[in-house]
């Protein structure tokens, strides 16, 4: 009987499976202690079976006007993608150069940079939406405050990252010939990574799309106040009144409308907040937002 050639080396192998058992058992214990069944899940696949047939669909498609709105908030999402997205690579471009130590003229100062565009990173856009909510207000100027600063922490480290891959011969030649910091960077660093830098851009502009969306949920504005809007205004359909639901629009239209007076949007917030347990009426919807 001829002896099995095992492609892979046994200690690698070895490594592994310990990889592996060690994935099992964390999520044994994730599990456990989040009580979180898969069974369940397979359980009440009917109940998401009943949604999608029964309240997903068939949707309701607004009236022209109701649609122009959505739409222009559609395009408010976008552009505010856009825009942090924009500004933040160009920041994000020259901070990169001093966050490699491969590039940057301080290389014991590169840790710092990128340590600190860490430390943005993991804090996710919705958390610096409610930080920024209390000095800004509500309005696209939280929403663009905040996609900046996680997009701008982002592609520091995608850049960085980016940056150190780059052969060291091209720096070290344009060195050898005088070159300076600034054109090192014009003919060595440029011409070599911008592909990549490209690459990362795009992409943070796809998540971005995504998480303008889930900022205006929380005053950020654009669609996911609409969004918001739309899931509020369900429950009441089903019990409540018209004067109700019309009156919860009225809010919502308000709230999207009026980015400056701080403390105007706080009462419309509240007053959104006590929808469901405080019925009003447009007209006083109507008085709400006329308050100075």
């Amino acid at each position: 009987m001829k002896n099995s050639i095992s492609v892979m080396p046994p200690a690698e192998k070895r490594i592994y499976n310990i990889f592996f058992v060690v994935i099992a058992a964390l999520y044994a214990v994730c599990s456990f202690f989040t009580e979180f069944s898969p069974v369940a899940v397979f359980a009440n696949l009917d109940q998401f079976w009943i949604f999608l047939s029964e309240d997903f669909f068939p949707p309701q498609f607004p009236t022209d006007i109701r649609m122009y709105n959505i739409l222009d908030s559609v395009a408010v999402t976008i552009a505010m993608a856009i825009s942090s997205t924009t500004i933040a690579g160009i920041l994000a471009f020259f901070t990169a150069l001093f966050a490699s130590e491969l590039v940057s003229p301080f290389p014991k100062c590169a840790k710092f940079v990128r340590g600190f565009a860490t430390f943005l990173r993991n804090i996710p856009a919705l958390v610096w939406a409610f930080i920024l909510f209390s000095s800004l207000g509500i309005g696209t100027g939280v929403g663009f405050a905040a996609l900046l600063i996680t997009s701008f922490a982002f592609m520091v480290r995608a850049f960085t990252e980016t940056m150190e891959d780059i052969s060291v011969d091209c720096l070290e030649s344009l060195e050898a010939v005088g070159a300076g910091f600034w054109q090192r960077v014009a003919h060595g660093i440029v011409p070599s990574c911008i592909s990549g830098f490209l690459a990362w851009f795009l992409y943070c502009i796809e998540v971005n799309v995504r998480a303008s969306t889930i900022v205006g949920m929380v005053g950020g504005g654009g669609v996911g106040i609409d969004v918001i809007g739309a899931v509020g205004v369900r429950p009441l359909g089903h019990g409540g009144h018209h004067g109700d639901i019309a009156a919860e629009q009225g809010v919502f239209h308000r709230l999207r409308i009026h980015t400056r007076d701080l403390s105007h949007q706080a009462v419309l917030l509240v007053q959104l907040l006590r929808l469901e347990q405080l019925p009003i009426h447009a007209a006083q919807a109507d008085g709400l937002a006329s308050q100075p």
